[in-house]
């Protein structure tokens, strides 16, 4: 990671630790980070890599054995009311919504933090229009699919939202259409000044769209990255082919398919420039005998998911 100039905004991670009683493994060890306004960042990691713990811990809910988490010179492990002033929270487990619409659960939250009557109506109908859960907008709660109840809960941790937003798995049962547009709200709210950090297990969304990526693992930071310095690392002698496949057993032949992995569902092969001529022979009639449905060539870029998998493969 660059080297970077310290805010007054920034958060401060100092040598965290926790284990949790009954456990011999520590959730944290040792983790020392900061986080800025106007940065999408992504926590990724195997599950009990540390993840929740550490967004649990910013959020004056779960308390250390060690280390500080300092924002404008207060200690958020030792001042969890505060902590609670400056951050919101999506939880992974979801939020209860029995006998409330999501219209009625977002407004209760936007007067909470302090918007009147009308503009809290406001800004959620405007979130819910955002996120393209308005046909939804007056169903209670029990009867919405999980993907709208996400939704609804991402709504109720962004709305009239503090400094800091600790979201926790936000697309999880949310179809294609409408993850980018959660995406897209993170973006402008990091655009808007605020810290935003994100936990999530899809790296095609990470690499697409987050400015910068915090691995995690066994407690200990193990990547700290941007989409920048990834593609930095892109090898310009070779191009990469992504095949959407319908067969999880098609690989692409030897020598030329050597470098060849799975991403989001689909195989992408790194080509040397020289072979395109014989990749694009093998995918066309891939697509042409039913296997695949299609492909695309682009220029060869360092995969999140390679150094995800490189960094972590002792799991």
């Amino acid at each position: 990671m660059s080297a970077h100039t310290a805010t007054p905004d920034d958060i401060a991670v100092e040598n965290i630790r926790k284990t949790y009683r009954g456990s011999t493994t520590p959730a944290n060890d040792g983790i020392t980070l900061t986080f800025s306004p106007g940065e999408v960042i992504a926590l990724i990691g195997h599950n009990g890599a540390g993840k929740t713990t550490l967004l649990g811990q910013m959020s004056g809910l779960v308390a250390p054995d060690s280390g500080s988490i300092r924002y404008r010179d207060r200690d958020l492990t030792r001042d969890p009311s505060f902590a609670r002033t400056v951050t919101a929270m999506m939880p992974q487990a979801g939020t209860p919504l029995t006998g409330v619409t999501p219209l009625q659960a977002v407004t209760s939250i936007g007067r909470i933090r302090g918007y009147g009557g009308p503009a809290a109506r406001r800004a959620a109908g405007q979130l819910v229009d955002a996120l393209d859960i308005g046909d939804w907008a007056t169903t209670r709660g029990d009867r919405l699919s999980g993907g709208i109840r996400r939704l609804t809960c991402f709504a109720m941790a962004t709305i009239a939202p503090p400094p800091v937003l600790l979201i926790d798995e936000p697309t999880n049962d949310v179809d294609p259409t409408r993850r980018p547009l959660v995406w897209r709200h993170l973006r402008a709210l990091a655009d808007d000044g605020h810290v935003v950090i994100v936990v999530t297990h899809n790296l095609n969304e990470v690499q697409e769209t987050a400015d910068r990526a915090v691995l995690l693992h066994h407690g200990r930071v193990r990547l700290d990255t941007t989409s920048a310095e990834l593609a930095a690392d892109s090898d310009p002698r070779s191009v990469r082919m992504t095949v959407r496949t319908r067969n999880p057993t098609v690989r692409a032949p030897a020598p030329w398919g050597r470098s060849c992995h799975t991403d989001d569902g689909a195989l992408v092969v790194d080509v040397d420039p020289a072979d395109l001529g014989t990749a694009t022979t093998w995918a066309t009639a891939l697509v042409r005998s039913g296997e695949a449905d299609g492909y695309s060539v682009s220029p060869a870029s360092t995969s999140l998911e390679s150094t995800y998998r490189r960094l972590t493969d002792d799991h």
